[in-house]
């Protein structure tokens, strides 16, 4: 019976994990359709501020889906 109560406890963890996980994917492409790309960038440093500054430029323009060019010129505009 603890087995089965266990199993139970394991259950409901790993469903929460994958509807969490879903839930992120589906905002993160809801963002990408309707967010442009300075605000895919804006959310994304509010979202993961130490992510932001210990990525690469590529890394974070793959994220954000733009290119590494389109980035620097996003963050070049908001320096100013």
């Amino acid at each position: 019976e603890q087995l089965k109560q266990s199993g139970s406890h394991w259950h409901n963890f790993i469903e929460s994990l994958v509807q969490n996980a879903l839930k992120c994917k589906m905002e993160r492409v809801n963002d990408f359709l309707s967010l442009k790309a300075v605000d895919r960038y804006l959310k994304f440093q509010e979202n993961h501020p130490k992510l932001a500054q210990n990525f690469s430029i590529e890394t974070i323009a793959s994220y954000i889906g733009i290119a590494p060019q389109s980035l620097s010129r996003i963050r070049r505009q908001l320096a100013e």
